[in-house]
């Protein structure tokens, strides 16, 4: 019940956004761990934008190498002159990709979440950019072990797996 009425919000607020006038790209590319991310925001009210976006990660581990995820993406911002300080904050679902230990099946998909900080310089007066941003990306894991000797309560555990990137782009 819980995840139809997240869905069910998840689709009101992003066809709301959708509808507004204004929109925003930001895309950019992580520098301390490969990936990108693309996220389209409308403005729904002043200094706040709402939408959606996707980012690809690598998560530079032996089994699960990339990690796909769509999110909504709420982004309250500051702008003086040129200058643009924004807040992204994401939730939404992932997706991993990759092969699997023999003795561990680690669910494929799980919750994002992510909170951070950006600059960017507004280079027209439309609101293009570069901007460089800060943010912790956090994924859920469901691991169940197949160890039959281990507890059951041992063999089943999930994690929260959080990593910093540091993401430089372009606001369009």
């Amino acid at each position: 019940m819980k995840v139809r009425l997240f869905s069910i919000l998840l689709v009101i607020f992003a066809s709301n956004a959708m509808a507004q006038n204004k929109d925003n790209y930001f895309a950019g590319i992580g520098i301390n761990s490969f990936g990108a991310s693309i996220s389209r925001d409308k403005s729904i009210i002043r200094h706040l934008d709402l939408g959606l976006g996707l980012n690809v990660n690598n998560a530079d581990e032996p089994y699960f190498n990339t990690r796909t995820s769509l999110y909504i993406d709420i982004r309250p911002y500051f702008q003086r002159r040129k200058n643009l300080l924004f807040l992204p904050v994401d939730i939404g679902w992932s997706l991993y990709n990759g092969s699997q230990p023999k003795d561990d099946n680690m669910q494929r998909s799980g919750l994002y979440t992510s909170f951070g900080v950006g600059y960017a310089y507004l280079i027209s007066k439309r609101g293009m950019g570069p901007f460089i941003s800060l943010a912790m990306n956090g994924y859920t894991e469901e691991h169940h072990l197949t160890d039959a000797n281990m507890a059951p309560a041992a063999r089943n555990y999930s994690i929260y797996d959080g990593m910093v990137q540091l993401s430089v782009g372009f606001k369009f």
